[in-house]
């Protein structure tokens, strides 16, 4: 490829990793010419060049434009069919990228910001000119951000002017000349301020907080009084929408009294309050910024994603980016081509001590594989399952039977989703769920029905999803209104109580909420109630019923066994733990009234005096009744069976004690032993050297054992090296990391650094009581100084030294003061032990650089020292030389010493001289 077309390619490529769709011109032909330096001509010709080597895409669009092709496919996380389109619409729809406006673009616009952007909406939506808003949130929640999501939603709906501009004004800059500012903001007849340069826009007035309380009060004056004395003041400018922004509490002086002048207040959720899709979406997100932005596709361990979303950052949303360009760095010199991978280990350390390991931390994710994390787009796949459905019936290739049941399984798909799948979580459905209970109770009174839990939740969920379900669902809403209207009439067409039953519910929803159900919500609910009322229940013979204590228990057990058998035989009655027999009669009773022509009810309940339910229903029975106690999944799965079929139901009774009787099994733990294994790169000596030293330390009876392994094994086979099968390792200790992923490494240096290893100390934790690990710590350092102060040492007795300098050097931080940490411990005990050698043997050092100018500042040291080490010299007959006693001083005062060395640099150069 010729040079300068490379350079082209090149400069695409970067144009492409800040792609900003709202701002193209940088891929038009005539700037990738300028910024080249070549021709428009010879532009033309690389570049379609380049689209016909499948490098670049075109974009017929005026003016063209040219993108790289690896790099939009990075931004759109998405394959790219075709190298021309005519228009970037084309591009994102043949993509399946929907094209995101203003509110659209901000990540939980559906779940905890939902609120917020609806403040947002009213604010600068509210007649005549807007209503002033204050943004409140800590640093790096997104205040700027949405503000300016806020001035973009005001453009595209029409609100603002297509000339209107985003201007910020940042406080913080006034904290010594408060007076400015109001000039800054509504100018002056020499200046123009931030209104006129917004021209109708949004002024963004962030870090409010700083200004005092009097410029705040006249500030807010200015805002909120009539807008004829406003544009007097500051010229003919179109209606200007202000939006504050302050990191601090409400409960601030200041901002107490900016927040009752302001008519919007807006609170911010931080990181750790968002939902956990919320968090995972935040963290993809800034993955695939970067990945944009280093030309690289991004992928991240499971284990690595969890505990980023789990994560508390000071910073909030900046603190996850941040964090998120840090891990992205770590991991970039292991980067295969253009495939980066971040691991649980490229986190920083304080992330990484508060990870909990799980079983798939090791399996990778990327856009590309990783579900959408929107309810809303969730549960469409499943709506338009059921429109898709009424299409077929339309047609006439399916039945109306077939059409009911298709939508039925449709919408407990979709209630599966909800119900079970963590990610999606709102707070409004329980607040919702508690309102309509009585409703839905009241329903069942009056028309003699059991409309059991499992329909005030859907009707909870379908209402938020109504209310809160965002923009692409009221779209696809919009698109298939005729469809759905078609299907809530046909399903209660053949169903004048399901009619009826649907029509009471909406009013009272319409009284208490305020809010008329749309025909969605309509066609969920008339399924839920068709399929508890039944088109024909006069085709039963028999009825069953679960009745248990506790929030939807009863519920769940009749849903789980009517959808296993592909039936509805069981309805269900729900108990509160304190209600008792004569709280349940008047619905039992409701129930056998209704079914009354069935010739068996079995009735199933979970405990205690449930048992003579019987007893208390004063009705005759024209058939029989059977009460089971001690319910459960399995004994309704047979109850049911067996009144679903033609079996004889005496037969039945004769084998029910076995599915009422339980069984078990005992899971055996294997006989493993537990160990701490320690490997080492330098042989398996050297390992059972380290395990020397630990084994030293701790005490005699250990209910885990230490072990040596070979490190070769461990890096050829990994989890599968022969240890592993033999032992139950919980960790391994050593000079270099094998990479063992499942079983922490603790590194041979942490303990000479520190005379310990936090890992270490949380695994011995389990077998040592808090005086055993003290004990432990002690041993291990004094294990520690004896083993280096022994290489140095050849005519006295090391351990003797080290009891002595051990008692002089606990006197000596007494009196000076000093904490002496354990790194620092061992250094100075080995110095001091060699010392004292030194002075037997007259071979001390007797200088030390201006020694005087030591000997004059810490005088009062001195005097401690040879108070501290008296004992000592008369012991040895000695006499410390100040000398010596600047260098102690040098080692205890000395910022950093070396890691992973147990001596410092200072002894180094002692041991050269």
């Amino acid at each position: 490829m010729p040079e300068t077309k490379s350079e082209v390619l090149w400069y695409i490529e970067k144009a492409t990793r800040n792609l900003n769709p709202e701002s193209t011109d940088v891929f038009t032909t005539n700037r990738i010419a300028g910024q080249c330096h070549i021709s428009r001509n010879l532009a033309s010709q690389y570049l379609n060049e380049l689209v016909r080597d499948r490098l670049v895409v075109k974009i017929n669009s005026r003016p063209v434009l040219y993108l790289h092709r690896r790099g939009l496919e990075r931004y759109l996380q998405a394959s790219i069919k075709y190298m021309e389109y005519s228009s970037m619409q084309e591009l994102l729809e043949e993509s399946g990228v929907p094209e995101r406006h203003d509110f659209e673009k901000a990540i939980g616009r559906d779940l905890s910001l939902s609120v917020c952007i609806e403040q947002l909406r009213s604010a600068i939506s509210y007649p005549p000119s807007g209503l002033p808003a204050l943004l409140v949130g800590a640093h790096g929640t997104g205040k700027a951000f949405l503000a300016r999501l806020t001035y973009e939603y005001g453009i595209n709906s029409g609100i603002l002017p297509r000339s209107a501009r985003f201007v910020v004004v940042d406080c913080s800059r006034y904290d010594d000349n408060d007076s400015t500012i109001m000039a800054d903001i509504f100018g002056t007849s020499e200046r123009m301020g931030a209104v006129q340069q917004a021209a109708g826009g949004v002024v963004y007035i962030e870090r409010v907080d700083h200004l005092s309380q009097a410029v705040n009060e006249q500030l807010l004056g200015y805002m909120t009084e009539d807008r004829i004395v406003v544009q007097s003041k500051v010229g003919s400018v179109p209606p200007t929408r202000f939006i504050l922004g302050s990191s601090r509490s409400l409960s601030n002086k200041i901002l107490s009294a900016i927040s009752h002048l302001v008519p919007v207040i807006v609170s911010l959720p931080s990181y750790a309050e968002r939902g956990e899709c919320e968090r995972m979406a935040l963290v993809m997100h800034y993955l695939r910024i970067e990945g944009q932005r280093i030309a690289a596709d991004i992928a991240i361990s499971r284990g690595a994603l969890r505990a980023l979303t789990a994560a508390n950052f000071d910073e909030n949303i900046n603190g996850l980016r941040t964090t998120v360009t840090s891990c992205c760095a770590e991991a970039y010199l292991n980067r295969d081509a253009d495939n980066l991978v971040i691991h649980v280990y490229n986190l920083p350390t304080n992330i990484l001590t508060a990870n909990t390991s799980l079983p798939d931390d090791d399996q990778l994710v990327s856009d590309n594989n990783l579900a959408s994390l929107d309810p809303a787009e969730q549960s469409m796949q499943f709506f338009q399952q059921m429109v898709d459905s009424y299409d077929d019936f339309k047609a006439g290739t399916i039945t109306f039977d077939e059409l009911t049941i298709a939508c039925i399984e449709e919408l407990h798909a979709s209630q599966d989703l909800r119900n079970f799948d963590d990610v999606i979580v709102n707070p409004r459905i329980a607040s919702y769920e508690r309102i309509l209970t009585p409703v839905i109770e009241q329903v069942n009174e009056e028309y003699g029905i059991e409309l059991s839990r499992k329909v005030t939740r859907l009707l909870s969920q379908a209402l938020v999803m109504q209310l809160w379900g965002g923009d692409l669902l009221t779209l696809w809403r919009r698109k298939y209104h005729d469809e759905l209207c078609d299907l809530a009439s046909i399903f209660t067409r053949d169903s004048q109580i399901a009619t009826v039953v649907i029509a009471q519910i909406s009013a009272r929803v319409r009284t208490i909420l305020g809010t008329e159900l749309d025909e969605l919500t309509k066609v969920m609910l008339e399924i839920e109630v068709i399929e508890a009322i039944g088109t024909n229940p006069t085709k039963r013979d028999s009825l069953g019923v679960v009745i248990c204590h506790g929030y939807a228990t009863a519920t769940s057990i009749a849903d789980a066994a009517n959808r296993i058998l592909h039936k509805r035989v069981f309805e269900a009655i729900d108990m509160t733990y304190d209600q008792e027999i004569k709280d349940i009669i008047t619905p039992l009773s409701r129930l056998l009234e209704r079914f009354s022509f069935c010739d068996r009810v079995v009735i199933l309940v979970d405990m205690g005096s449930l048992e003579q339910v019987s007893a208390a229903i004063t009705r005759d029975f024209r058939g029989s009744m059977y009460v089971f106690n001690n319910v459960s999944t399995s004994l309704a799965l047979g109850v049911g069976n067996a009144l679903s079929s033609d079996r004889d139901f005496q037969e039945f009774l004769d084998q029910s004690l076995e599915l009422c009787w339980p069984t078990y099994h005992v899971i055996c733990s294997s006989e493993k032993d537990d160990v701490i294994a320690f490997c080492s790169e330098a042989g398996s000596r050297a390992a059972d050297n380290i395990r020397k030293l630990v084994q030293d330390s701790l005490p005699e009876e250990l209910p885990v054992n230490l072990i040596t392994c070979d490190y070769d094994e461990l890096v050829r086979s990994g989890d599968q090296a022969a240890v592993f099968n033999a032992h139950r390792v919980h960790a391994l200790v050593g000079t270099m990391n094998p990479g063992i992923l499942q079983v922490p490494f603790i590194p041979l240096e942490d303990i000479l650094y520190s005379g310990s290893s936090e890992d270490l100390d949380r695994v011995l934790s389990k077998v040592l009581s808090s005086k055993e690990m003290d004990d432990f710590h002690s041993r291990l350092l004094r294990n520690l100084t004896l083993r280096s102060a022994a290489e140095s040492i050849t005519i006295l007795n090391p351990e003797m030294l080290y009891l002595e300098a051990d008692h002089a050097m606990r006197e000596l931080s007494r009196l000076s003061g000093i904490m002496i940490d354990d790194r620092r411990r061992i250094a100075v005990y080995v110095h001091l032990c060699g010392l004292i050698e030194r002075l037997v043997t007259k071979s001390f050092v007797n200088t030390y650089p201006d020694e005087k100018s030591f000997e004059q500042k810490n005088h009062e040291f001195i005097d401690w020292f040879y108070t501290a080490f008296h004992d000592m010299c008369r012991r040895y007959k000695v006499e410390i030389p100040v000398s010596e006693i600047a260098y102690v001083h040098h080692m205890l005062t000395l910022d950093t010493l070396e890691h992973g060395d147990v001596t410092c640099e200072l002894e180094v150069t002692l041991e050269d001289e």
